[in-house]
C-alpha cells in the first residue's frame, strides 16, 4: 500500500518555487500497486507510475485527473517533458528478443495521446526535446547490451513527423535500467550527461563529443573518448559552448574543441575525481570537482575526492587556481549576483570563493530536526550526493542543492530544511523544516538537484524564451482552449499560498 499526501506533494513541488509547510496533510491516495516514480510536472500536476498503469493526481485535491493503464511498467527515465508545451513523452520498450520501441506524446493535463510514432526497430536508451528546432529525439539501440552504436530518430514536436535519422557509429557505454528485470537486463544512457543543442547544431557525450547538424542528423565533426568511470554515473558535465570552443569533460580530464572543426585545442590535467559540472563566467571556466556517483549496477553511492572547484581560462585551458578544502560532500556551484563570488557548501558549511579562489566567507549550516528526525531506512544526504545508512537514526541534515531567486537570495535546500543566504548580509534570512517524503523519491529529486540543477534552471529559462518566440509551433497551432488550461494548470502549484499555514512562497 502506498499513500500520497499533499506534505509530500509539495515537497517535490519546491523545485517549481513552492514550499511545504510541517506536517501538513490534507488528502490521501491509496495506489494499489508499488509506486515504481512520482514528480511533480511542470503544469503542477503529479504524475506516477506502477507496474500497471501510469498516473496523474491533482495535488491540491489528491483527485485523479487521468490513468493511463495501457502503459505499463514504465521506467521514469523513458518520461520526459517539454516545458512551454502540455506534452507528457513516454518511450515504451517492448519484447526481449525482437526489440521494438515507439514514442508517444500525452496531453499532460488530460492523458490522452496527441501523437505516437511508428514503431521503430530497437530500444529506447534516451530521450530529449530541442526547443529551438521544435524537435524530441529519441534514440536507441539495436541490440540490448552494455556497449553499442546508437540511433538517433528526431520527430516534430507538434505532429510527431519524422525529421531525421542518423547513426553514432562509436560505441558508448551503457548503464544498467531501472526497467531491467530479474531475467533480462535492459541498458540506457542515465548516466551520461544531458545534450546540448546551440545554433542549430546538437553536441552529445555520450562516446566522446559528437556535433550533428539539427537540420539533417548529419555529423559534423566527431572525437571518439572514454567517458565513463567504470559503471559511476553522472560523473561528468554537460558540454559548454562558449568563445567558438565545446568544452567537455571525461574522466576527470577537461578538453576544448574547436566548434567548426572539432580540432582539440586544449586538454587540462587530470582533476583525480569526476567534474560533474561547468559554470563559465567573463572567461573563466569552473569545474566542480567529486562528489558522491550512483554505482549503476549495485546502486551504491560513493565519495570522490578530491571535493571542490577548480577555475581555467577558458581560452587556454591554463588551470588558474583550484580549491580543495572541502569536506564530506558538495553542492552544485552558484554565482552571486556581485559577479566575484562563487557559492558552494559542504556538509556543514556555505563558502564564498572568489575569482582568485581564495575564500571569502564560511558560514555554518546547521539543519536542525524539532521532530522525531529521518526514519533509519532514509537517506544521509551529502553534498554532491548522498548515500543510503541502514542503521542511521540521527536527525542531522545536511544541504543538498543550491539555486539563486531573481532577487539574489540563495536558497539552500536539505533533505527535510531549507534555508535563504543573503549574499550582501553574509547570513541566513530565513529557515524552516518540511515532512520529508520517502527514501525513493528523495533518491531522484537530490539526483536531479545536485547533477543537474544547472541544467534544469537553464532549461526552464530557455523554454521561457522559446515560448515568447513566433517560432514556437505550439502555442501558434493548439486551441486557445488547451492553452488556458495549461495556464490553470501551471498557476495551481502556487494556488495554495492563500491557505494559512499548508504552504509557503518563496520570495522572488
Amino acid at each position: 500500500m502506498f499513500h500520497f499526501v499533499k506534505a509530500l506533494a509539495g515537497a517535490i513541488i519546491f523545485l517549481g518555487m513552492g514550499l511545504c509547510a510541517q506536517g501538513a496533510t490534507g488528502w490521501s491516495h491509496q495506489a494499489g500497486k508499488d509506486v515504481k516514480w512520482y514528480r511533480v510536472s511542470h503544469v503542477g500536476t503529479l504524475v506516477y507510475a506502477t507496474d500497471d498503469a501510469v498516473v496523474s493526481l491533482d495535488p491540491e485535491s489528491g483527485r485523479e485527473l487521468w490513468r493511463r493503464d495501457d502503459l505499463k511498467k514504465v521506467a521514469e527515465f523513458n518520461v520526459e517533458e517539454v516545458n512551454g508545451a502540455p506534452l507528457l513523452f513516454i518511450a515504451m520498450n517492448e519484447g526481449k528478443i525482437n526489440l521494438k520501441t515507439r514514442l508517444l506524446a500525452l496531453n499532460v493535463l488530460g492523458g490522452e495521446t496527441v501523437w505516437e510514432s511508428e514503431e521503430l526497430k530497437g530500444h529506447m536508451v534516451d530521450v530529449f526535446p530541442v526547443y529551438e528546432e521544435n524537435l524530441v529525439v529519441l534514440v536507441k539501440t539495436l541490440y540490448s547490451m552494455a556497449k553499442s552504436e546508437l540511433h538517433l530518430t528526431a520527430f516534430d514536436l507538434v505532429s510527431g513527423q519524422k525529421r531525421f535519422e542518423t547513426e553514432i557509429k562509436d560505441k558508448a557505454d551503457l548503464y544498467k535500467s531501472e526497467s531491467s528485470g530479474k531475467m533480462f537486463t535492459r541498458f540506457d544512457l542515465s548516466g551520461h550527461a544531458q545534450p546540448v543543442a546551440v545554433d542549430g547544431v546538437l553536441y552529445l557525450s555520450y562516446a566522446g563529443i559528437h556535433a550533428l547538424d539539427l537540420k539533417t542528423g548529419a555529423v559534423k565533426w566527431a572525437q571518439k573518448l572514454d567517458m565513463t568511470e567504470k559503471s559511476f554515473k553522472k560523473t561528468n558535465a554537460a558540454p559548454v559552448v562558449v568563445d567558438g570552443l565545446v568544452i567537455t569533460s571525461a574522466k576527470g580530464v577537461l578538453r576544448a574543441y574547436d566548434r567548426e572543426t572539432g580540432a582539440e585545442r586544449w586538454k587540462s590535467p587530470d582533476f583525480g575525481a569526476g567534474v560533474a559540472e561547468f559554470l563559465v563566467d567573463d572567461g573563466v571556466l569552473y569545474g566542480r570537482m567529486g562528489g558522491a556517483f550512483e554505482d549503476g549496477y549495485s546502486g551504491e553511492w560513493q565519495l570522490k575526492k578530491p571535493l571542490g572547484v577548480v577555475a581555467l581560462e577558458v581560452a587556454s585551458g591554463k588551470v588558474l587556481w583550484r580549491y580543495d578544502k572541502a569536506k564530506d560532500g558538495l553542492t552544485n556551484m552558484a554565482l552571486m549576483p556581485d559577479g566575484e563570488t562563487v557559492l558552494v557548501a559542504d556538509a556543514k558549511t556555505l563558502i564564498g570563493l572568489s575569482k582568485a579562489g581564495e575564500e571569502l566567507f564560511r558560514k555554518p549550516v546547521e539543519f536542525k530536526t524539532k521532530g522525531p528526525g529521518v526514519a533509519a531506512s532514509a537517506l544521509k544526504v551529502g553534498l554532491g550526493g548522498f548515500r543510503a545508512l541502514k542503521k542511521d537514526a540521527s536527525a542531522g541534515d545536511a544541504p543538498v542543492a543550491i539555486v539563486t531567486l531573481e532577487n539574489g537570495t540563495a536558497v539552500v535546500r536539505g533533505k527535510q530544511h531549507i534555508l535563504a543566504f543573503d549574499p550582501k548580509a553574509k547570513d541566513v534570512a530565513w529557515a524552516t523544516e518540511y515532512e520529508a517524503p520517502g527514501v525513493a523519491g528523495w533518491q531522484k529529486l537530490a539526483m536531479a538537484g545536485i547533477q543537474g540543477f544547472a541544467y534544469t534552471v537553464n532549461t526552464a529559462r530557455a523554454a521561457n524564451s522559446y515560448r515568447g518566440t513566433s517560432e514556437n509551433s505550439w502555442a501558434n497551432q493548439q486551441r486557445t482552449k488547451n492553452i488556458a488550461d495549461y495556464n490553470r494548470f501551471a498557476s495551481k502549484r502556487f494556488s495554495a499560498t492563500t491557505q494559512s499555514g499548508m504552504f509557503r512562497r518563496l520570495p522572488r
